[in-house]
């Protein structure tokens, strides 16, 4: 859950290089996160595409995001990227391990 500034700088902390931790830095600042809501971060792919979209379910103990299909992937590959979802969820769904 990022829900403080320290949560935002471990997560950002995660990844190599300072441009993937301004944008989420950056990211987060913009967030509108509704009431009854928190704003959650997580890797969804690391390959050549970024998927369009992802979907949240439920799975019994906490959420589970997943990357959607990409419907025409990359044939070639030169450098992989990682594709990051921030996303707002039910607070009450959110667990902290």
């Amino acid at each position: 859950m990022l829900d403080s500034p320290a949560a935002v700088t471990s997560f950002a902390g995660t990844f190599e290089g300072r441009s993937m931790a301004d944008q989420i830095k950056a990211a987060v600042v913009k967030a509108d996160v509704p009431e009854g809501e928190a704003l959650v971060g997580t890797v969804v792919a690391v390959g050549c595409d970024v998927p369009p979209g992802v979907s949240v379910t439920w799975n019994g103990t906490g959420l589970e995001v997943t990357a959607h299909k990409v419907k025409e992937p990359s044939k070639e590959c030169l450098a992989p990227v990682t594709t990051v979802s921030l996303l707002t969820v039910d607070a009450d769904a959110v667990t902290t391990g």
